[in-house]
């Protein structure tokens, strides 16, 4: 039985944690049913290109309902803050990549070890 406190968020299986290499988004629920695709942080972050991290974070970002971080010496980023960010690559945009590849890493281990 999955623990309450640690179970993944409903919202969290339908967004993409993959590109593969034909620019399909495989979601968290495909990539748990379908296990194509073998993936942890360090081999996610060398699978995807700089390109494709862009895409694959900007993607979930977007599709978040209530995006909102607090970042030091930015203060509170919102959703189209953080897009912009991301998308031109800043430096906060990479710590935003950075942050999402690693909650990804997070996502597919627990997904893997059955927590629902």
């Amino acid at each position: 039985m999955a623990n309450h406190a640690t179970a993944i968020p409903e919202e969290q299986w339908d967004l993409p944690v993959f590109i593969d290499p034909n620019g399909r988004r495989i979601t968290l629920r495909e990539f748990t049913e379908e296990r194509t695709v073998t993936l942890s942080f360090s081999n996610l972050s060398e699978q995807l290109s700089d390109d494709q991290q862009v895409k694959l974070v900007g993607e979930r970002i977007a599709s978040s309902f209530d995006f909102e971080v607090a970042m030091i010496g930015l203060g509170i980023v919102n959703q189209e803050r953080a897009l912009q960010e991301v998308y031109e690559q800043t430096s906060a945009g990479r710590t935003l990549i950075d942050i999402e590849l690693r909650t990804i890493a997070r996502l597919i281990k627990r997904a893997s070890e059955g927590d629902r």
